[in-house]
Order: structure tokens, then sequence, then C-alpha cells
């Protein structure tokens, strides 16, 4: 079956159809501007359907396509055919009320914001924000009818005309002014930052066209798309984004669903502060990338598209990754307000979960871990607990597990009753249950990095003496260059890595090892 590129514009898909192409593969550009289905027929049609539908499409006359896509797309999803940017991406992707409320639920900083659905409510709302002002439509696209207000007469004077858009939703916005006039877009792909760039525009101007830099065409043109140059006046570079809000990009992608797609934010030219105001799940990529990045985003794109068509790996939008850098967040704990990065410091850290307090499985895992932190401290880990309970029921619970396991627990336990943090870090698994978090564990290395997720069913109780003997496999390996064996307990020898030749594990291993083959080379246990 052919891979079917779900795009009303007619010129949007063309670099990425012609990379498909290229590797004879068949592609069915679907044009659903004007399109019909039928939910009696059960064919699945394609091997994969790329969703690449912007909001902007009623800027260009295709208005039905806002609404029509998401019974299209629940259609071949039901069908069981893989989608990328499926239908949770795409409500993500065209309403900016939905967007304003993942910003809040994932704790990253945007800026102050009303939602309402009649201009009446302007006024009422009003009291309190920073001028200047914008008035967003929910339903956008290229910056469409953003409105700029530098005072409350002017936004009271023109609130009866206001234009809503196409859903008569619209956002009440604080104006953060951007450092420099730049934006920054960070573009994801399967769970990973694939580039960001930064913009230079006008503040006047809202049109980033709906994920590249490009011009809206004038009447009669032919639509190109965007053009191989940004429009005159925009300076577009590729731009190393500090990895904290690379991970919140990435963070907020993957509670939205999202595939591939871009996070745009802004730094605040009066506190310095980045400020996310924007998901898009539609990736044009960058105009002429080979010379803005050094490299072509599109056969990443065409590799990922050829996987899930194969049936193969697919990133969980919600799965974290060995190797990825643990989200940083801010959250209430038993210990007071915590800033994670800044409370791993230059530590290891173990962050694990509990469904809920009062529950018996999680208070004998509390009382163990709070009586092993000699062993904690003397590997320079720090624990830290979460529920989605608040934090008085976590100090009440405290009593229980001191009086039923001879310790209460000494290490911090957050509170995330808006399970912020377990969305961030995909410990609810809507499969297994719905509203309670997993039993996962995240050991974090000082570079806050994560190096080991293990995830338990609630019904079973973590084995914590395990827990400690990967930390110590983890920090020997580290240190010397060395793996562990099946079983490795402290003590025991070790595995010389195949990287290091003989000649250099003379200097590095004086107490010699024995060869049981020339790549399994076994040594004692440094210290």
């Amino acid at each position: 079956m052919p891979i079917g590129i779900l795009d009303e514009h007619p010129e949007w898909s063309r670099r990425l159809v012609a990379e498909l192409e290229g590797r004879g593969l068949a592609v069915e550009k679907v044009d659903h501007a004007s399109h019909a289905f039928d939910p009696h027929d059960r064919r699945p049609r394609y091997d994969v359907l790329v969703n690449r539908s912007s909001p902007s499409s009623h800027r260009r006359g295709h208005g039905s396509v806002l609404f029509y896509t998401e019974a299209l797309l629940d259609h071949y999803q039901a069908l069981g055919v893989p989608v990328i940017n499926p239908v949770a991406a795409y409500r993500f992707e065209k309403s900016k009320a939905l967007q304003a409320g993942l910003f809040e639920r994932l704790g990253v900083r945007y800026p102050r914001t009303v939602v309402l659905n009649h201009p009446e409510h302007v006024r009422k709302v009003v009291d309190g924000f920073r001028f200047p002002v914008l008035v967003k439509p929910n339903v956008g696209g290229s910056g469409a009818l953003i409105e700029r207000f530098e005072d409350r007469e002017a936004l009271e004077m023109r609130t009866a005309a206001l234009d809503f858009g196409p859903d008569g939703v619209a956002l009440l916005q604080e104006y953060v002014e951007p450092r420099d006039g730049a934006i920054i877009r960070v573009e994801v792909l399967d769970g990973r930052a694939l580039y960001a760039i930064r913009i230079v525009k006008r503040a006047e101007d809202f049109n980033l066209c709906p994920a590249d830099i490009c011009q809206t065409p004038a009447p009669g043109s032919d639509l190109a798309g965007c053009p191989v140059d940004a429009r005159p006046g925009l300076d577009v570079t590729r731009y190393d984004a500090p990895d904290d809000v690379v991970q919140q990009a990435i963070g907020l992608a993957r509670a939205a669903s999202i595939d591939v797609g871009g996070v745009e934010y802004l730094v605040s030219a009066r506190d310095g502060l980045p400020y996310f105001y924007d998901v898009n799940a539609t990736s044009n990529f960058v105009a002429d990338a080979p010379r803005v990045l050094g490299f072509d985003p599109f056969p990443a794109f065409g590799d990922y598209i050829v996987r899930v068509a194969g049936g193969g790996l697919r990133g969980d939008p919600m799965a974290l990754r060995l190797g990825d850098t643990a989200p940083d967040f801010s959250a209430e704990s038993t210990a007071g307000p915590i800033k994670f990065h800044e409370f791993i410091g230059d530590s290891w850290a173990i962050l694990f979960s509990h469904p809920r307090d009062f529950t018996p499985v999680c208070t004998t895992e509390l009382g163990y871990v709070a009586r092993l932190k000699p062993e904690f401290d003397r590997r320079n880990v720090k624990a830290i607990g979460l529920s989605i309970d608040p934090v008085d029921s976590h100090a009440k619970w405290a009593q229980d597990i001191k009086e039923t396991q001879g310790q209460a627990p000494n290490f911090p336990i957050i509170a995330d009753p808006q399970k912020k943090v377990a969305e961030l870090y995909g410990m609810i698994h809507p499969a297994h249950d719905e509203v309670y978090t997993v039993r996962t564990v995240f050991v974090i290395d000082p570079k806050k990095k994560i190096r080991l997720l293990i995830t338990y069913p609630q019904t079973t109780g973590r084995n914590f003496d395990e827990i400690l003997r990967v930390i110590d496999s983890l920090q020997l390996t580290d240190a010397h260059r060395v793996a562990t064996p099946v079983n490795w307990k402290q003590g025991e020898d070790v595995i010389i890595v195949p990287a290091v030749s003989d000649e250099e594990a003379k200097g590095k291993f004086p107490k010699g090892w024995k060869a049981l083959k020339p790549y399994l080379r076994l040594t004692p246990q440094p210290k």
C-alpha cells in the first residue's frame, strides 16, 4: 500500500514527496480540501498516513479542512493505520487554548493568557494585564487575525469589531517583547530535537507560516509555498538553544502527541526568561536547510516515515529514553518547593513514582528506601519520590510508614495532584491505568542524563537492592572503562570493555586479566 500524505496545500509537501519517491516508494497525496470517506469502508488503504494538516487552511479558502481532518484521521486510526501526528496532535495544533492549557499543565513559562468566547468578556478580564496585549483567535494560522493593543482604551474601542476566527474563541494575552526581536523554533522528530533556528523579525509581524519562514502568496500567484530564501527583513540562523529549554520543548511535543513538529518560544527583553507561545504539528522545515542548518532534515523525516510504515519501532510520544536529559521541573514537595535540576546538583538521583498515598506496596517501598539512606549517601545519590496526592496527604502517610516500617521517609516526596511531572516523565500508562502512575524508576547522573529507567506494575514492589547494584555498576564503568557481567556484585571481577586495547589495559589494570576470548577479558574490580 502507498504512503499517504494528508495535505490540502498544493506545495508544502513537495520536498517530502520528492524524498520518498526518490527512494522508489509509492506515495499518494491526499487533498482533503475536497474529499469524502465511507465509515463502512474498512480497507486501511495506506501503510502509514502522514498528517500535514494546518489550521491556516481556512485562510486559503479551505475552511472545511479544520473540522473534517479530525473525523478523517480518527477513521484511519480506528482501522489500525499508523498516523504520524494523530488526532490528538492535530487538536493541539489548531487550538491555542489547548496549547495554553498544556503550558500550564507542564509548568512551562508562557505569557499571561485568558481564553474567552465573546467580546464582552474582554473588558471583564483585562484588569491586571500588562499592556501591550494581543487578541489571538483560538484557530489561527500564519499569524492570522492577531491584533495588538497598546493600552486599554484602544482595546475597548476595538472590542466589538474583534474577529475571533472560525470557532468564535480567542485568547487575550500579554505581549512579551522578544529580546533582539528574535524568536526560536525547536524542531522535534520522534521525541528528539532535530535542530533549532533563531528568527529575527519585526515585532508587529506574526506570520511565520505554519512551519517555514515564508511569505504569504500574492493574489494570483501559484501558491509556491515557502521560498528558498526568507522574506526580506528576516534573519534565520541555526541556533543552539539551552538544553533545559530544548527538553521543555520535547516534553511539550511529547505531551501533545506530536511525532514531528516545532515548538516556538522567545526570550523576554524585560526579564531575560524564555516564554513558550506556540506548538505546531506541521513541519515544512526551514527553507534552504543545507545552507542554514548544514544538513537536510528531510532524509531523517523520510527514515522515520519508512520505519513507521514498515511496522518498526516508533518513538512512544510519552517515552523518555536512556541518554536523554531528565526534564527539569518545579514542584511542591514534603521538603518545600523543589527545582529538580537544582535539587540534583552534583549528585546522582533516583526519581521514583507511586500510584498514590496510603497504599500497601508503596508503604513498604518508602520505608525501605528511607532505611537505605546511608547507602545512598555513600554513593552520592539523592532519592526523591512522587505521588499524585498533595503534600498534606504525604505528611499524614509518613506517620503510617514510620509505624509499620520502622522509618519515616527522610527524602522529599513530590506532590503532583495535577500530574504535571507524571505526564512530563510518562509515568501514566493509560492502557494500564488512566488515573494513577505506574511504578517507574529513573536513575539520573550529575550531568542530568537518564542512565536507568525501569517500570513496574502497580502490584509489584521494586527491588531497590538491584537499583543500588546498577548504580554501583554505572559509577564503576564511568570511572574505569569497564563493564559488569551477569549478576555482578560489588567486589567481583569486571570486564574490560573491547574499546580498550591490550596495550592500554596494561597501564589501566595492573593486576592483569584473564582472557576467555579476545573480546572477553576479566579483571579484578578496580578500587
